[in-house]
């Protein structure tokens, strides 16, 4: 007898074979998407906290208030900068600046420095915009 192989489609273990190497593919691709995220949200950060330790010095040199130590607030978070250097990836610091002056990267005024008696959610006062004293 002489069949004809009339198969159409495909078989279910070909189907499970498939999606068996995808899903493996799909662990191992998943982690480096997310780090490379991590690592683009890191650069963006150094960029941006780089840029405003220039408006800082900017700043400083107009006004005699160079300081070889100064912290960088930005999206709530602080970031002290020593030196000009910057970590990559920048670490927040663990806490927020109880006492001295800030760079604050929201102003929306010619200066942002900002002077800091205990931090508000402490309570305390930020000092308005002005020179460090």
């Amino acid at each position: 007898m002489n069949k004809k192989n009339n198969r159409k489609g495909f078989t279910i273990v070909e189907l499970v074979i498939v999606i068996a190497v995808i899903a493996i593919l799909a662990t191992v691709l998943i982690p480096t998407f997310g780090n490379m995220i991590q690592k683009a949200n890191n650069a963006k950060l150094l960029q941006e906290l780089r840029n405003e330790y220039t408006e800082y010095t900017v700043w400083a040199a107009e006004n005699g208030n160079v300081s070889d130590e100064i912290v960088i607030k930005m999206d709530d978070d602080y970031y002290q900068i020593t030196n000009g250097e910057i970590d990559n990836p920048p670490v927040a610091m663990e806490n927020d600046p109880t006492t001295g002056y800030y760079w604050d990267a929201a102003a929306e005024s010619e200066s942002a420095w900002t002077a800091v008696t205990n931090t508000p959610a402490q309570g305390g006062t930020t000092g308005g915009e002005g020179e460090q004293g």
